[in-house]
């Protein structure tokens, strides 16, 4: 069943183009594309979220330095994490519900020769996955059971994996590290945490399987952060930089409260901290 999946799925290979209204459409339409022509700098990626939703924009924090999977993240050199693949994950997965729904990359240095993006359509695999009678019950379970969405160090949340928005969108969650991710206590928390293993290979099987995209200098991935979820592959250049932006539109969730980052080191217990 999931090289099944897999194959149906690895198919989103997102257009690019040099106009910013016209990649708005594309995002809105399949999910993704690559915005062409930019300056690759802090500066321009500060200015993305409004040039991509305009005023559809309701908050658009500043963007944050990626060399590995956050914000200056320490595990590029400390833990060698470059040199492994990131699995396929919804950026701002800690912040549960409450996530961006709208998630640009802007590559500032590429990583030459490696270090390609996986970008995947969560709404193909669903679809392909309940087409299948195992794959069914997977989908119910991702729609119907929540979850313990809790990072280490963050406000408690809870919620499914695949789930509606006020305006009728479809959401889809997928945890890139396990231990944010835990059946709810219960007497079904051990069948469920088998599915929560099950969803977990799923996506990695399609990440396997996907087309790479290859960003360079001056080009964005922009994405709908509901539908698209996204991984990048092992690189060798310590200075490979990228540029994320995390943006909230008038058709997603309301931003949570506190202060807002493309990242999730502001997502604590403390109310006070988080909005300092």
């Amino acid at each position: 069943m999931l090289d099944a999946i897999a194959a149906i799925a690895a198919g989103l290979e997102p257009s690019r183009t040099d106009d910013p209204t016209h990649a708005a459409e594309l995002v809105a339409g399949v999910g993704a594309c690559i915005l062409t022509g930019l300056e690759p700098s802090q500066s321009s990626a500060a200015t993305l979220a409004a040039t991509l939703l305009g005023d559809r924009l309701r908050a658009g924090p500043p963007p944050v330095e990626v060399r590995e999977g956050g914000d200056k993240d320490p595990k590029i050199r400390v833990d060698g994490a470059h040199e492994v693949p990131l699995p396929l994950h919804t950026d701002g997965f800690t912040y549960g519900l409450d996530g961006p729904d709208t998630m640009v990359l802007l590559c500032e240095r590429p990583s030459e020769g490696d270090g390609a993006s996986t970008v995947v359509d969560a709404y193909r695999v669903l679809d392909a996955l309940a087409a299948d009678p195992g794959g069914a019950e997977l989908v119910r379970f991702m729609c119907d059971v929540e979850v313990d969405l809790t990072a280490p160090g963050a406000p408690p949340r809870r919620g499914t994996l695949v789930s509606t928005t006020p305006s009728g969108r479809r959401q889809v969650i997928v945890v890139a590290l396990r231990d944010h991710i835990r059946a709810v206590p219960g007497p079904l928390a051990r069948a469920h945490e088998h599915c929560i293993d099950q969803v977990a290979e799923v996506f990695e099987s399609v990440r396997t399987w996907a087309p790479r995209v290859h960003l360079a200098a001056g080009e964005a991935l922009c994405a709908d952060n509901y539908r698209v979820v996204h991984s990048r592959d092992a690189y060798h250049d310590l200075d490979r930089r990228f540029w994320r932006i995390w943006a909230w539109s008038d058709d997603g969730r309301p931003p949570p409260e506190g202060r807002l980052a493309s990242d999730v080191r502001y997502v604590t217990e403390d109310p006070a901290a988080a909005g300092g």
